[in-house]
């Protein structure tokens, strides 16, 4: 684990390495300390982060991922390919991954699908600190873990064909394809209840 800090600036607070060799306390003193000052440079922090990697070797049987805070509203001109989200989606071709956490603001449209379609990349919004504790903490193992890439569902039958589909904007009708998704990741479960989405398909007989 490492951690960089930014506001209008960007500095490391902390190089990465392994946990057994951090102390953990001091860490927590750390950021118990933190004081809020200057500006917000999405950009600046993110490629801190990226910086961090620079000092390992980046191994493909580790799931290398930067966790990026931020009580802001990114705009859409951090989708340029030298800002925020551009940089994110070319650090996933390099195997570093990034989970998006919005603290008290939820992000637009546009940013949202943006990471939808960035290889290994998610977003989380948090509006309290008990939402954020339990999905830095209870839900961590879900937030960081992909299980697919490139999942594809489409419907194959001679007896009917899709007519329409309410839940996912990227569905071709021509070629059945019902959904496509870069990235999945697993959803906690709570009393034999699992967090998810509704697809409804109207189908049309053929045959």
């Amino acid at each position: 684990v490492g951690i960089a800090l930014f506001d209008h600036r960007a500095y490391t607070a902390k190089p990465l390495r392994l946990v057994r060799g951090t102390n953990k306390k001091a860490i927590r003193d750390h950021i118990l300390a933190l004081k809020e000052q200057g500006g917000t440079n999405w950009s600046a922090g993110y490629q801190e982060g990226l910086k961090l990697f620079d000092t390992i070797d980046l191994n493909k049987d580790y799931e290398n991922r930067i966790v990026f805070l931020t009580d802001a509203m990114p705009n859409s001109g951090e989708l340029r390919k030298d800002k925020l989200f551009g940089m994110a989606k070319k650090a996933s071709k390099r195997g570093i991954h990034t989970t998006f956490i919005g603290i008290g603001v939820d992000f637009n449209n546009d940013l949202v699908e943006y990471v939808s379609k960035t290889k290994g990349a998610n977003y989380f919004s948090v509006h309290s600190s008990t939402e954020f504790k339990k999905l830095l903490d209870k839900e961590f193992d879900y937030m960081v873990t992909p299980l697919v890439y490139d999942l594809k569902l489409q419907l194959d039958s001679n007896k009917y064909k899709i007519d329409a589909v309410y839940g996912s904007p990227d569905a071709k009708l021509a070629t059945g394809e019902i959904m496509r998704v870069n990235t999945l990741f697993p959803s906690a479960t709570e009393n034999s209840q699992t967090k998810g989405g509704v697809i409804l398909l109207k189908l049309k007989k053929i045959g």
